[in-house]
């Protein structure tokens, strides 16, 4: 697995916990630390937040932060894809990532939308509004709008160690 070719023992593992979620508390970090110690790795709170933000700066973490039910919330989601050329896609993805409200951006071999990402505003004009910008920046033809009619999934969890199956469960 490449992943583990490129981390350490203990990265792997912070990142097994932390994706599993972070304590609602005055000091998460210590109760992360907890229970990293609890797999048999010692690391204190200050340390498990340098190995964090060294992740973070390596690219194996993007967000650290709450998910919200965005629906309940008043707020509308859409999936909006876009057609990106070739040689401006790390141009794009960097725009798209920008945005305030974006939460997942991936690529996809497709003819007409080969960019695909979730976006959510407090209503469907600020989306719009923000793919306009989306368009006139990046010169873009048409975008693919499609608002969430309903969720089927919040929680999603990657394999990091070999203690998990391949769809983020523990076996």
């Amino acid at each position: 697995m490449a992943l583990k070719e490129n981390l350490s023992d203990q990265e792997v593992n912070i990142l097994e916990v932390i994706q599993s979620g972070i304590e609602l508390c005055p000091r998460p970090f210590e109760v992360a630390a907890a229970r990293l110690r609890e797999r048999g790795f010692e690391i204190g709170e200050d340390e498990l937040i340098s190995a964090i933000e060294s992740l973070y700066a390596k690219n194996y973490i993007r967000r650290i932060g709450p998910v919200f039910d965005a629906s309940k919330l008043g707020f509308k989601s859409v999936l909006a894809a876009v057609n990106i050329e070739e040689a401006r896609i790390g141009e794009a993805a960097a725009l798209i990532n920008s945005l305030s409200g974006v939460t997942h951006n991936y690529l996809r071999e497709d003819d007409f939308y080969n960019m695909w990402f979730t976006i959510t505003a407090a209503n469907e004009g600020l989306i719009k509004e923000k793919l306009e910008d989306i368009k006139n920046r990046l010169s873009l033809g048409d975008y693919l709008l499609l608002p969430a009619e309903k969720t089927y999934k919040i929680k999603v969890g990657f394999k990091v160690t070999d203690k998990r199956d391949g769809f983020g469960y523990n076996a």
